[in-house]
This record gives C-alpha cells, sequence and structure tokens, in this order.
C-alpha cells in the first residue's frame, strides 16, 4: 500500500469591497451638504419678494425711455403779420429786434455778443470815413476806406454767425425739426422774416407755460 498525502484545496480568495468614502470622509476634513437654494415661483417671474436670510435678491426693472415728439414751427417763416408791431420794429430795427429775441431765449451769451458787435459797427459807421464827412462829425482818425470796409465786412459776419446759432439753439430747445445747413440758407435769405419767425415761436411758448401753470 502506498501512503498518498493529498492537500485539501483552499477556497477562492475573495477581496473585502472597500469601505464608502462618503460615509467616512478623510480625517480632518469637514465636508457640508451642498447648499440647496429655494426656487420662489413668484421670484422667478420678477416679483419682488422678501429675502432669505444668507443671500441676496437682486431684483432689475426695465425702464422705458421715450424720445422727444420732432415738430414743425408753430408759425411760418413767411407770417411775419401774424404780429405787425415787431415785424415794423424787425424792419427798422433788425439788431434790435436780434437782441430782444436772444434775450427772450434766455441766450445770455449770444445777447451780449450781438450788444458788443453792433455797437462797434455803428461806431466804425458813424465815427469813421466816409459817412463822418458826410454827416459832417468831427471825427478823422486817419484810416482808410479798404480797412474800415474789411472790419465791418468781419463784424457782420460774426453777426451772421451768431444770427444763425441762435436759430439753431432755439429750434433744438423746442424739439423742431430742420438742419444747421436749412438754418443757414433761411439766415442767408430772409433774416428778417427769421427773427419775426423766432420771436412768435417764443412767444407761443410763454403762453403754453403759463397755460399749464395755470392748469396746475
Amino acid at each position: 500500500l502506498k501512503y498518498t498525502h493529498k492537500m485539501a484545496s483552499a477556497p477562492p480568495y475573495q477581496a473585502e469591497p472597500l469601505p464608502d468614502k462618503n460615509l467616512y470622509p478623510p480625517t480632518g476634513m469637514h465636508q457640508e451638504p451642498p447648499p440647496s437654494y429655494p426656487v420662489d415661483e413668484a421670484r422667478m417671474q420678477g416679483v419682488p419678494t422678501q429675502p432669505t436670510p444668507g443671500y441676496a435678491v437682486v431684483v432689475t426693472q426695465q425702464t422705458t425711455v421715450t424720445a422727444p415728439q420732432v415738430r414743425d414751427w408753430q408759425y411760418d417763416i413767411c407770417g411775419c403779420l401774424n404780429d405787425v408791431p415787431f415785424t415794423i420794429l424787425t424792419f427798422f430795427f433788425p439788431c434790435v429786434a436780434e437782441i430782444i429775441v436772444a434775450k427772450k431765449a434766455k441766450l445770455e451769451s449770444i445777447f451780449v455778443a450781438l450788444i458788443v458787435f453792433y455797437v462797434a459797427m455803428f461806431v466804425i459807421a458813424l465815427c469813421f470815413q466816409p459817412l463822418a464827412s458826410t454827416l459832417l462829425l468831427p471825427f478823422d482818425f486817419g484810416i482808410s476806406s479798404s480797412l474800415l470796409s474789411l472790419i465791418q465786412l468781419i463784424i457782420a459776419v460774426v453777426i451772421f454767425c451768431l444770427v444763425i446759432t441762435m436759430r439753431m439753439k432755439i429750434r433744438e430747445s423746442r424739439n423742431i425739426v430742420g438742419s444747421s445747413v436749412e438754418d443757414f440758407f433761411c439766415v442767408l435769405c430772409c433774416a428778417s422774416c427769421v427773427t419775426c419767425q423766432e420771436y412768435q415761436e417764443l412767444k407761443h411758448a410763454e403762453l403754453e407755460a403759463h397755460e399749464n401753470f395755470h392748469r396746475v
């Protein structure tokens, strides 16, 4: 008889399951669950609600900006006879009429500039040749007529630019349709009619303000 030693076969090795990391966080680290933000249906629709403690509530509102309505002049440029006294004043004394319009429009810088340049024009025309000799005035500064003509031309151009600027400012303040080119040709072709139109426009604005004040 032969003695045979038969070793018992060991059971197969089974690995133990690893522990869940969520159940056993690392030592020294404290994990908090992610915060849950409350969702309010009224807040999602844009209705302001009471803020939740610990959170900032930002409410945005849409604002509608309405552009001012552009309109035309209240009176036509040829409607000078709507105000006969001022038309007569403009016909005989256009410099005085333009100064009155600048004062009525509250354009102080243009108002002062018109006075200065019109006085300078009047002094040059009155005190220097050849008008001084014609009127037998005792003024003779020995200045050539060509130089005087050049000075008068420069002053006239400056006054022309001031009148155009005044019309542009009045038109922009009253939201009247137009352009700087249109203002240029209106003043160039008929400055007296332009002055009457501006005066009537400012007078109409004063009447509107007076009526609105008493209506309130």
